[in-house]
């Protein structure tokens, strides 16, 4: 009945061993947990899907910020443009104007 015992209690402890051999592993030369390790790693993949999130955000949020600025830079040319014919146009008329005063004069 001793040696029963004894091989009962020797066989359980050999399963806790095994069992605890399985829900542990060495990760980086320490042992681990592998339900602390489940966690380490989804919590890694929760930090780099924010830090995805953040940056894509502000990527999308400057994107539109540059497309507003070309529309304005592009708007602002062509008033420029309209605003220098217009000076030339105007600067062709008074020279035309002097040119005859002066014609007139002769």
């Amino acid at each position: 009945m001793v040696i029963m015992q004894n091989l009962l209690s020797a066989e359980i402890e050999e399963k806790n061993q095994a069992i605890a051999d399985r829900d542990n592993f060495s990760f980086l030369g320490m042992g681990i947990q592998k339900a602390a390790y489940s966690s380490m790693m989804w919590a890694l993949v929760l930090v780099l899907a924010g830090a995805l999130s953040f940056f894509a955000v502000q990527y999308f949020r400057s994107s539109s910020k540059i497309s507003k600025a070309e529309k304005d830079l592009i708007e602002v040319q062509e008033e420029f443009e309209q605003h220098r014919k217009n000076t030339l146009e105007r600067e062709r008329k008074l020279k035309r104007e002097l040119i005859d005063a002066q014609m007139g004069r002769s």
